[in-house]
């Protein structure tokens, strides 16, 4: 099972991808990718890339792989994923 969700606005999208761990291949990373650091929160580490112009956090939790993607600056996507556990 995949979930997808997409948030536009103006000329920006930012991507929410979950996926079953289980039934996917995990942290699929692509090779161009480089990787900025890993963010610590709440007791799970996302892992933050650079893909051209695009963030790319992505962190497994339980049994689910998650990415959110998005031409966000890196306090940006800090502040996305500090979010996440604010609900």
């Amino acid at each position: 099972r995949m979930y997808i969700a997409r948030y536009k606005r103006d000329n920006c999208e930012i991507q929410v991808r979950i996926a079953d761990y289980l039934e996917s291949h995990p942290l699929q990373i692509e090779q161009s990718d480089l990787f900025l650091e890993i963010y610590k929160q709440a007791g799970i580490d996302y892992y933050i890339f650079k893909d051209n112009d695009q963030l790319r956090a992505a962190w497994i939790n339980e049994s689910f792989e998650c990415y959110i993607t998005g031409p966000v600056s890196l306090e940006e996507m800090k502040k996305i994923i500090d979010s996440i556990e604010k609900g």
